[in-house]
């Protein structure tokens, strides 16, 4: 219920400010929004993903945010041009689990020969602060996940590449078959 009071009060108070003036093409393409939003179980904490669009980029990037939900300050815990999505406390309360398209520092760039996984992937904070941390490395990254308990995630992600995949991508073919009843 309390999400969505939460959600409610945000879309109203959006257009309360906007309501005396008239939208353009840019207001809408550049407003800020708000997804994922999750309560801990305490119901103290919320966390949730704003996104916006970046001018530069020509494509949305999104950030991490958390907030006590008895009222006190918005808590950035995520900055930069990375995207970020489906933001899971754990039981306990203490760390946030969350998908990221951010690569880990000592990775190489990506595209670059042993770049490694790509994709979104699982990286965990402490809700106390600190740096985040990668926990999953999947080749084709991570499609969903949930907290079985404190210390384990159940996670849902694409297989790794086939044998004729591999091939494929050994011969730099970068052909696009339409139908290939042997390999599907």
């Amino acid at each position: 219920m309390s999400k969505w009071i939460f959600a409610g009060l945000a879309c109203l108070s959006i257009l309360a400010a906007t309501a005396a003036e008239k939208w353009t093409v840019d207001d809408v393409l550049f407003q800020e929004s708000v997804s994922g939003l999750e309560l801990s179980r305490d119901g103290k904490l919320a966390v949730y993903i704003k996104s916006r669009m970046d001018k530069e980029k020509g494509e949305s990037v999104s950030n991490l945010y958390m907030k006590p939900t008895s009222g006190g300050d918005e808590i950035t815990l995520t900055r930069g041009k990375d995207n970020y999505s489906s933001p899971r406390f754990s039981p306990d309360g203490k760390r946030i689990a969350f998908l990221t398209s951010r690569r880990a520092a000592d990775a190489p760039a990506a595209g670059a020969p042993g770049a490694g996984p790509s994709g979104m992937q699982i990286w965990l904070m402490d809700t106390r602060g600190g740096e985040a941390w990668q926990a999953t490395r999947f080749e084709r990254g991570v499609r969903s996940f949930g907290w079985m308990d404190d210390n384990t995630l159940l996670v849902a992600a694409p297989e790794d590449p086939t044998l004729h995949d591999q091939k494929v991508r050994e011969r730099k073919d970068t052909s696009q078959v339409v139908d290939d009843e042997d390999h599907a």
